[in-house]
């Protein structure tokens, strides 16, 4: 905060801020200050890795290769392991879930008793 305070200042006696613009910039800033949030507990700061689940691994894959060019680090028949930076991006294959039946006697599936 104190290389923009002093900006503000540089600014004000170059004659680009006139004093009102100054008072209100600090006013504005200190406002500001105040109502942020204070940190509190753990934060982040980076990542290592990210997984995400998807029905097509290849045509995924091939997207991220092409549109961000991102490297494919590791592969294997159901992920895909691809470079972004420091980092990666996993692509795995999802599951897919079939919806259960239940076979009754009015399903269509089953064949009527005689």
């Amino acid at each position: 905060m104190q290389l923009i305070i002093e900006k503000m200042v540089r600014d004000f006696e170059r004659g680009l801020l006139t004093r009102r613009q100054l008072a209100a910039s600090l006013a504005a800033l200190v406002t500001g200050t105040q109502a942020a949030p204070k940190p509190s507990g753990l934060h982040a700061v980076s990542l290592n890795h990210v997984t995400v689940r998807v029905p097509d691994v290849e045509r995924t894959s091939s997207f991220y290769q092409e549109f961000f060019g991102m490297p494919l680090k590791q592969h294997s028949a159901t992920t895909h392991i691809l470079g972004v930076g420091r980092a990666s991006l996993e692509l795995s294959r999802r599951a897919i879930r079939l919806p259960s039946t239940t076979m009754t006697s009015e399903s269509p599936l089953s064949t009527p008793t005689a």
